[in-house]
């Protein structure tokens, strides 16, 4: 088991994915990234 994390993006107030799966304690097996041009 994992996490998928959604809309990942470099903000410095947003966690990180290494911050995620710590907080989580499960493995991070894809970050898709933020696009704007999805909604």
């Amino acid at each position: 088991m994992g996490v998928i994390v959604n809309k990942a993006r470099k903000n410095p107030f947003d966690l990180s994915i290494k911050d995620v799966k710590k907080l989580l304690g499960w493995p991070i097996i894809s970050a898709v990234p933020e696009d704007p041009k999805v909604y």
